[in-house]
């Protein structure tokens, strides 16, 4: 019989394909605990300190009303979580779970509006619903990234499953798949079909089969397997994954490729957004931008602002604003360092970047790219109508000139972000062809709810300063 791989162990026999430490579904309970007590956690304590700042607390109120309200609030939103299928990792895709917390926050805080309608004033009613739902969000998102990593330090995050297909194939998907941090499976086991169709029945794991190429033949072999549960893997590359629509027409099956990019009116919501969120939050920055400034003239007199032609959308070229983190001759600087060091020129070749840059001013520069404070004087050219919110960042030529054509092509057809995919996954760390991977996922899967996903992430990934130089 064929070797059965489990972890780094080979394994003859039929019985070694399903071995495993703990009951899945204890597992799966414990994994519901933990996630659910985490989002009862967020929705009490927001409704708690919602209610505090409203209306102060006192021995009675804090008894009588609020932890009521916490106990309320909290079963609602761990309920509305429930069934959304929250609790079930490996049902929906990150953007999937994202939608989700959205509308239950936004559930519940409309249903404490409702409540409380008679009681408060319609502006702090107002406020009050805008703030619980943020908190909803942003903490719920917070405390959903500690607990899942929580989870996985215990070893009861993902779903076990087995990898079946040809062993060549099987290895590189199974690397693929460990190499991805939040997915939901962990690959138990490689085996072949023949080896699994030896195998009894077993409700523990699911198969993931790796396609034939031919989808009757898939479907056939997903029929046999001993599996209550079996996902056909088929490697479509960068095309649309995120929302292929099965659609039955008469006697077939088709699958629905949706291009949003060509919605006018979708694109209209989301230049809609840019503004309505670009204008309050460039007023909060620009006293950060005059401050930042003044301490750049102080170390390196000279300009504040950078400003670099860059190709954006339909290969317009435009200005694009940033604060000033390099010396006034950064351009020597490079020249002379490139020219002297090996390892730095291949660097600078492979990602247009440096780890040691030695253009940047000193004090000052790293820190302003690595919070990111140097890229608020963008919010300007997102009002311009210049660049968005989210999407793939804004090049200069040079940099362009490294991706195929065919890829450069594809970017300028989007208008270019202030922040974007790439740079909540891999940011600096990544180099052209990762940049390459998330700009082409993003634009292929473009939809508001993706920018929105990518909004929300923006801001932890410039406070861990993930990737950032």
């Amino acid at each position: 019989m064929t070797d059965v791989r489990i972890g780094s162990e080979a394994v003859d026999g039929p019985g070694a394909l399903f071995s495993g430490p703990r009951s899945q579904s204890t597992a799966n309970a414990l994994r519901v605990a933990v996630l659910s007590t985490a989002d009862g956690l967020v929705a009490a304590l927001a409704v708690l300190l919602l209610r505090a700042a409203g209306n102060g607390l006192s021995p009675s109120g804090a008894v009588g009303t609020l932890v009521p309200e916490a106990f309320v609030g909290a079963t609602l939103f761990v309920g509305l979580h429930a069934i959304c299928g929250l609790y079930g990792v490996w049902r929906a895709n990150p953007l999937k779970q994202f939608q989700f917390r959205v509308i239950s926050a936004l559930i519940l805080a409309a249903l404490g509006a409702i409540y409380h309608f008679a009681d408060i004033p319609w502006v702090l009613l107002i406020a009050g619903t805008a703030a619980l739902f943020g908190s909803l969000v942003f903490f719920g998102l917070a405390m959903a990234t500690f607990a899942r990593k929580f989870l996985m330090s215990m070893g009861l995050w993902y779903r076990p499953a087995v990898l079946v297909g040809p062993s060549a194939q099987t290895a590189a998907m199974g690397l693929a798949l460990e190499n991805t941090e939040d997915h939901a499976f962990q690959i138990v086991s490689h085996a072949t079909v023949k080896t699994c169709l030896a195998q009894p029945h077993h409700d523990e794991h699911c198969a993931l089969l790796i396609s034939t190429g031919d989808y009757r033949e898939d479907l056939r072999i997903a029929g046999e397997l001993p599996f209550r549960s079996v996902i056909i893997l088929n490697d479509v590359g960068m095309l649309q994954t995120v929302d292929l629509w099965a659609q039955p027409v008469g006697d077939a099956f088709g699958i629905e490729v949706r291009h949003n990019l060509l919605a006018p009116n979708t694109l209209f919501i989301k230049r809609a957004i840019d503004v309505m969120l670009t204008a309050p939050a460039l007023l909060v920055a620009l006293p950060i931008i005059l401050v930042a400034g003044a301490a750049i003239c102080v170390i390196d007199p000279g300009n504040p602002l950078f400003r670099q032609k860059r190709v954006g959308h339909q290969g317009r070229t435009f200005n694009v604003l940033k604060l000033r983190t390099m010396c006034t001759d950064a351009e020597e600087r490079l020249n002379d360092y490139l020219n002297s060091n090996a390892d730095a020129a291949a660097e600078w070749k492979r990602c247009k970047k440096l780890k040691n840059d030695p253009r940047i001013i000193p004090f000052i520069g790293n820190f302003l790219r690595q919070s990111s404070i140097d890229e608020l004087p963008q919010l300007w050219n997102v009002l311009r109508g210049e660049m968005s919110l989210i999407g793939p960042r804004p090049f200069p030529q040079y940099h362009l000139d490294e991706f195929d054509p065919r890829f450069v092509a594809l970017r300028q057809a989007v208008m270019p972000g202030l922040s974007g995919l790439w740079q909540i996954t891999s940011r600096s760390d990544g180099d052209l062809a990762t940049q390459e991977r998330a700009d082409t996922f993003y634009i292929r899967n473009w939809s508001i709810w993706l920018d929105l996903y990518v909004l929300a992430y923006t801001v932890p990934a410039v406070v861990t300063r993930r990737g950032a130089r």
